[in-house]
């Protein structure tokens, strides 16, 4: 009977080492500071699912489920208001790697102003990491076409985005983020109306991050700090799941950020101060997080399920000490 529960276990997923990736998404838990398994079950208004090998298997937010699907997770946004301006995501096809990281995401996006002025972007970013499981950068190269609220301009632009992120001593320490774009229009007014439709332009911005003595016992990727070092991309919400590689061995304190722009000829330097507070469970994970005072989000855990390698391993445990006890499994 043990070599048959065994052999099932097999069946679903190799008896590899401890450091080989068993599934296709990989394994999405952390570990406690008991050395228990655990699974980021809600996020604020997201609830995360996880497969019966604990890897990321999709999300909920207001109502609406989002499934991976052989290593990807296709999706699109309903309309969203954003000081005036209208967003709809077409569409959003999110790769995964054999450890359960984001390696690819494809997207097209609309949006409008209150002048009805349209940006259709389509483009593509692509994510690295290194041997620790850290994430070392992304790029993104975006293709946007402006078409005027009464349809008779059309205009081409582009944006290139190449991001590097700085680790030591597993602490992310810092990042620089380099954006070129060429007719790219990529802000707007108080009013809702998209402003400065650049010829040229390039922004370079860097940002480091100062911890104190607080250990990340889990090396969770804390939302305020994966959202400062992606550079506000929009999609920090996905490090909550452990889809942007392994956190900081330590949890920041701070964060500065300075932002250098040049654009048709006239440049500014802009600079931006952050600090962090985490509030902790007993058991290491991360509870809640506070950005410049003001709480952004709160965590709940669910307990990991036994995986098929575990329970084979479990399995051959008991074999052996049944052959050592002189009884021959079935």
């Amino acid at each position: 009977m043990a070599a048959l529960l065994c052999l099932s276990a097999v069946s679903m997923t190799s008896c590899g080492g401890d450091d080989e990736d068993t599934t296709t998404n990989g394994n999405s838990s952390y570990t406690d500071q008991n050395g228990n398994g655990v699974l980021v079950s809600q996020a604020g208004p997201m609830t995360f699912f996880y497969d019966n090998n604990n890897a990321f298997d999709g999300f909920m937010k207001e109502g609406k489920s989002y499934r991976v699907a052989n290593s990807m997770m296709d999706f699109s946004y309903d309309i969203q208001e954003d000081e005036g301006v209208r967003y709809i995501i077409n569409e959003f096809k999110m790769k995964l790697n054999s450890r359960g990281f984001i390696s690819q995401i494809d997207f097209k996006v609309q949006s409008k102003d209150k002048d009805n002025v349209e940006l259709r972007t389509n483009g593509r970013m692509v994510y690295g990491y290194d041997n620790n499981k850290q994430l070392t950068g992304t790029s993104m190269k975006a293709y946007i076409t402006h078409i005027a609220g009464d349809g008779s301009r059309v205009e081409e632009g582009s944006i290139d985005v190449r991001h590097t992120v700085h680790w030591k001593n597993n602490m992310l320490v810092g990042f620089e983020t380099k954006t070129t774009s060429s007719n790219a229009i990529t802000s707007f007014n108080e009013e809702g109306l998209w402003i400065n439709t650049t010829e040229q332009g390039e922004e370079t911005t860097t940002g480091t991050f100062n911890y104190g003595n607080e250990k990340n016992v889990t090396k969770q990727m804390p939302l305020g700090l994966c959202d400062i070092a992606l550079d506000g991309n929009g999609l920090a919400m996905f490090c909550i799941p452990g889809l942007y590689g392994t956190g900081t061995t330590d949890l920041p304190t701070g964060a500065t950020v300075t932002s250098r722009k040049f654009v048709n000829g006239q440049g500014s330097t802009e600079e931006e101060v952050y600090t962090f507070d985490f509030s902790i469970n007993h058991d290491g994970t991360i509870s809640a997080e506070k950005v410049n005072g003001e709480s952004i989000i709160t965590y709940s855990y669910t307990n990991t399920r036994a995986t098929a390698e575990q329970i084979c391993h479990l399995v051959k445990g008991l074999q052996s000490k049944l052959l050592r006890k002189g009884h021959t499994p079935e």
